[in-house]
């Protein structure tokens, strides 16, 4: 007898009640909202780049990456993308950008890395790779507000791109060499765009690896510097205006060279055949139109003005150094010393060198990043003789350069837009005037929230919060995130919960896991991708029945899911029935019907049902999925008279 619902109800609140007096007083397990806040990770950061209005950055672990944008604030710091693919190993993370748009090297599960871009939306955070693989060299023209790169596709070698920030103007623009050969190296800063033409190193049939410039649609080879089919191999591009700076080994061995608008300039540092070896180069650029030039060779740093075609030394540096960046009206550089480094500044016109800090080890990626405007200040990490990191910030001078924070920390990501300061490799922020402090993104603060509660079994209870899903089973130790780190930022469309086993999340389209209540059981389905943002689904016994786009699948969890239907026009209506699930179908041949599938069977059963009746008599034998029908007075199992019987299978 059919319960009312007003009997239920009294029923249900007593049988919880009563739960609730065995078990005791209700009573909170853990506050997730202070827990995660406290103790937020993004996980391992591994590139960023300012933008423009704000910065991207990547961070990625256990095999997935993990896009966000920030401006340096909680509110402004959101997830843009989940990718459930990690870079290959030894993948150089390149991002690059301006005008509120980033481009960047980003994982693909068939092609290895591809281009990405963003926009700081969640919607314009897409691959654009139309079919160019492993870029490199990625370089940004923000005149005409395009990223130019080096890619290889399935029919040429490695060659020159350039996208807008779309599939279909992401295209191949040279072949220098044909039947697959490379006509470009797989190397970091090969690539400048100017207003004279973008040059970059190319290699043909008849000559080496030299530059080479393309003005409008003609391409030619600017500057052949070493003789015959040797390589000069031009390395180490650093521009400014219409003035590009580059280490090659000509004639001379590895000199400096200099393009300024459109004319070559050859800096023999060092006579001879045995070159000076110049590397970090950097710019200083005083007024728009008049860089200077700094680099470093045969262990002196020198000074080189374009305009004058001038070169001095600067400072002797025996034991070695390197140019970190400009800061203000100044250059920063690291100068070898007897014991550790010293980190140096010296007027960007030349002048007298100072010392900002001394006896320190200087940490690869913790070099000095420029933050603030007014002033500017420099925030970098450095080693002690003691092994330990500490942050220093200063503007250039000995007395303003102070240590403010310590920590594990030996990377400084990006610079924040509108001088907020710099991200750490941490997730912490420095700005111009306070010390690191935690970059929390504003949903994690937002409350715990929980909600979307689901019964896995006796023991353990699955819900969401932060979009993320979690399990419990009563106890603060047993309360955790089944998947990463809070992922999903508020709007989109979270995870939801299939019965017992299974849950979609819209991660780049909707996307299938199946989970055991522990975080190392939690997995991604590959194969079942999706776009939407609802699905039906209906679960049987043993596997889950799920529709995900126009397709219906089997879901067991341990085997590869199977695609049970597809092409199905109408939106889905399932129930459960026995070990049937019956669902609202549309095909061509038969418009909208009710149609079963079994759980068992490896393709459903189109079965159209005819719901008038016909005439006495014995259908033909139906397939055991369709004997678990339950029967009724008028009709029978299958084989018997029957008043109304199943037509035909189809």
């Amino acid at each position: 007898m059919a319960i009312v619902p007003q009997l239920r109800s009294a029923v249900c609140a007593a049988f919880l009640g009563a739960a609730l007096v065995a078990q005791g007083a209700p009573f909170r397990v853990v506050d997730l909202a202070t827990a995660a806040a406290s103790t937020y990770d993004f996980g391992t950061l591994l590139g960023g780049r300012l933008c423009g209005s704000f910065a991207v950055f990547i961070a990625g672990d256990d095999g997935e990456t993990r896009i966000w944008r920030t401006d340096g604030t909680p509110a402004g710091t959101v997830l843009l993308l989940r990718v459930p693919v990690g870079y290959p190993s030894g993948t150089e993370v390149e991002v690059v950008g301006g005008n509120d748009r980033a481009f960047f090297v980003g994982p693909d599960a068939s092609a290895g890395t591809v281009l990405w871009t963003t926009d700081g939306t969640v919607a314009g955070t897409q691959a654009i790779g139309n079919g160019g693989s492993a870029p490199r060299s990625l370089a940004y023209d923000a005149t005409a507000a395009l990223c130019w790169f080096s890619a290889t596709d399935t029919s040429n070698g490695r060659e020159l791109w350039r996208s807008g920030g779309t599939v279909a103007n992401t295209v191949r623009v040279t072949q220098l060499r044909a039947g697959g050969l490379d006509g470009m190296l797989a190397e970091p800063k090969q690539i400048a765009p100017l207003p004279s033409g973008v040059y970059f190193a190319g290699q043909n049939s008849t000559s080496g690896v030299e530059l080479w410039r393309i003005s409008g649609i003609a391409q030619s080879l600017f500057a052949n510097l070493a003789t015959g089919s040797a390589s000069s191999n031009p390395r180490d591009f650093c521009w400014s205006g219409d003035y590009l700076m580059f280490a090659a080994a000509g004639a001379n061995g590895l000199e400096p060279y200099c393009v300024a608008q459109g004319v070559l300039q050859a800096i023999d540092v060092q006579p001879g055949a045995s070159g000076s070896v110049p590397r970090t180069i950097t710019v200083y650029q005083p007024a728009l139109t008049q860089p200077i030039f700094w680099f470093v060779a045969n262990q002196d740093l020198y000074r080189y003005n374009p305009f004058s075609q001038s070169l001095s030394v600067q400072d002797t540096m025996p034991f070695g150094g390197y140019v970190e960046c400009a800061l203000g009206t100044r250059i920063v550089y690291s100068q070898g010393a007897f014991f550790g480094w010293n980190f140096r500044s010296i007027p960007g016109t030349g002048g007298t060198p100072t010392t900002m800090v001394s006896s320190i080890n200087r940490v690869p990626g913790g070099e000095p990043h420029r933050i603030g405007n007014s002033p500017p200040r420099a925030v970098m990490v450095c080693e002690d003789p003691f092994d330990t990191y500490t942050i220093h910030r200063s503007d250039g001078t000995t007395a303003g350069t102070t240590a403010i924070g310590s920590g594990t920390t030996t990377r400084v990501v990006t610079e924040l837009p509108g001088g907020a300061g710099a991200l750490l490799a941490d997730g912490r922020v420095v700005s111009a005037t306070n010390g690191p402090t935690p970059l929390v993104p504003a949903f994690v603060n937002a409350g715990s929230n929980p909600d979307r509660l689901a019964a896995m079994d006796g023991n353990v209870v699955l819900f969401c919060t932060g979009n993320l899903p979690w399990r419990s089973d009563g106890t603060v130790a047993g309360t955790q995130p089944l998947y990463g780190v809070p992922a999903l930022q508020s709007g989109s469309f979270s995870p939801r919960f299939l019965g017992q086993r299974f849950f979609v999340a819209n991660l780049a389209g909707l996307r299938v896991y199946r989970t055991d209540g522990t975080p190392a059981g939690t997995t991604f389905l590959p194969g079942l991708v999706g776009g939407g943002t609802t699905v039906a689904w209906a679960s049987t016994p043993t596997q889950l029945l799920l529709f995900l786009g126009n397709n219906l699948y089997a879901i067991d969890g341990v085997n590869a899911p199977q695609l049970l239907h597809s092409g199905l026009a109408a939106q889905p209506a399932p129930a459960r029935l026995g070990n049937l699930v019956l669902f609202r179908g549309q095909a061509a041949a038969t418009g909208v019907e009710l149609r079963p599938s079994c759980a068992t069977s490896v393709l459903a059963r189109r079965v159209r049902w005819a719901l008038a009746p016909r005439p006495r008599g014995r259908c033909r034998p139906c397939p055991a999925c369709c004997c678990s029908l339950p029967t009724t007075a008028s009709a029978t199992k299958c084989g018997a008279p029957t008043a109304r019987r199943r037509a035909p299978h189809r």
